[in-house]
């Protein structure tokens, strides 16, 4: 059957409990699509909750507390669905890997130097725990010598990094511009060195596909818009404005370095090219997370972002 032609406001408001990881850049994003309107745009009544990590995250979907995850790590996707959890990718988020690896310690200038030492990070198989063993198993690191320690979210690693709690941790890469401030420095840059790896992803629960498909695809259609305007030059003055709503005006600085990368790089996308999810699939059984490839028909309903696109026309 063909999915309904949509209009952006189709009926009553959609009312959607959306999910996302924990963070300052989270909640500015946040704050910009109800202020500058994206989402009241599409009819849509949502409340976002935040989760400590992709694995939350999950846990979040398929209890119903949340139908929608804006965006997120999903390797754990993977994994669930293939043990049979009742969810789908529904199009991409942040296809470009916002992440840096750092290091407070003078001893440790590479990823190999990690040998032997703690590495802070998600859950093992969620998202900043995946992109390490990732790194790692391309420039040769013997991840098994390596010690991971569950800190949570990329924002909590950069306050273990700096107080020399672990050797080094995955971070978000507005730190790159400020890495003397914190007393740190960069052993990689995930956006050039792992550009293979599908950073984030924006998955719902297959509940909500059921009930509120509609919803859901207004839902992308409206963080397509943001995105759009997030990275461009446009989004500048907004992106900044929020930081300092939540921070204060000293946030000002970090934020204008983080969207310099958004500026540059674009990494924001909701569609998914299939070869991305290939890969995290290898990745997964390479890890032992997921037990077989998948076929994709159980993984993505590609549908949903291309109605998002029609949408927006």
């Amino acid at each position: 059957m063909m999915p309904m032609p949509l209009s952006a406001q189709s009926g009553t408001p959609g009312r959607i409990n959306i999910v996302t990881t924990a963070g300052n850049n989270g909640q500015a994003f946040i704050d910009i699509m109800h202020s500058q309107g994206f989402l009241s745009k599409y009819g849509l009544d949502a409340e976002f909750i935040t989760a400590g990590d992709g694995t939350k995250i999950v846990v979040a979907l398929l209890s119903g507390s949340a139908d929608l995850c804006r965006a997120g790590g999903f390797g754990q996707v993977l994994a669930a669905i293939d043990r049979g959890a009742e969810m789908k990718v529904v199009g991409g988020a942040i296809l470009t890997t916002a992440v840096g690896v750092y290091s407070a310690n003078p001893d440790v200038r590479t990823l190999k130097d990690l040998e032997g030492r703690t590495v802070g990070a998600g859950a093992p198989g969620a998202l900043l725990h995946q992109l390490m063993v990732a790194v790692m198993q391309k420039r040769g690191v013997d991840v098994g010598k390596v010690d991971f320690v569950n800190i949570g979210s990329s924002s909590q690693v950069l306050k273990a990094v700096v107080a020399g709690r672990v050797d080094a941790g995955p971070c978000q890469n507005d730190v790159h511009y400020q890495q003397a401030k914190y007393g740190i420095h960069c052993l990689s840059e995930l956006w050039t060195d792992l550009p293979e790896y599908p950073y984030q992803a924006a998955y719902a629960s297959t509940r909500a596909l059921n009930g509120k498909r509609d919803t859901v695809v207004r839902c992308m259609a409206a963080f397509k818009e943001f995105y759009d305007f997030i990275q461009s030059d446009a989004g500048e003055g907004a992106y900044i404005d929020a930081f300092v709503r939540l921070l204060g005006e000293p946030a000002a600085q970090d934020a204008a370095d983080q969207w310099r990368f958004f500026n540059q790089y674009k990494p924001f996308d909701i569609e998914m090219p299939v070869e991305r999810i290939e890969y995290l699939q290898r990745l997964n059984i390479e890890m032992g997370v997921q037990t077989d490839m998948i076929p994709l028909d159980r993984i993505i309903d590609m549908s949903i972002a291309e109605d998002a696109i029609r949408l927006i026309g």
